[in-house]
């Protein structure tokens, strides 16, 4: 038997699968988006409370607030 050749000629070298390259950089892309929207959600909510002067909402209400 004989080793795979490339269209070239030269033996055929075997990298990592598209596909897995794609996972990974759609994983990656969406750690990039969504990871900021869930863990800096509670900065805000502190810059809310504190711009309000206690007159504003509190942090009851803006935690119970459709996102």
């Amino acid at each position: 038997m004989e080793a795979a050749q490339s269209p070239a000629g030269g033996p055929r070298r075997r990298g990592i699968f598209y596909g897995w390259w794609l996972l990974g950089v759609g994983v990656f892309a969406l750690a990039v988006v969504i990871g900021p929207y869930f863990h800096g959600l509670g900065a805000f909510f502190v810059a809310l409370e504190a711009s309000s002067n206690g007159a504003g909402p509190s942090s009851r209400v803006l935690s119970l607030s459709p996102g």
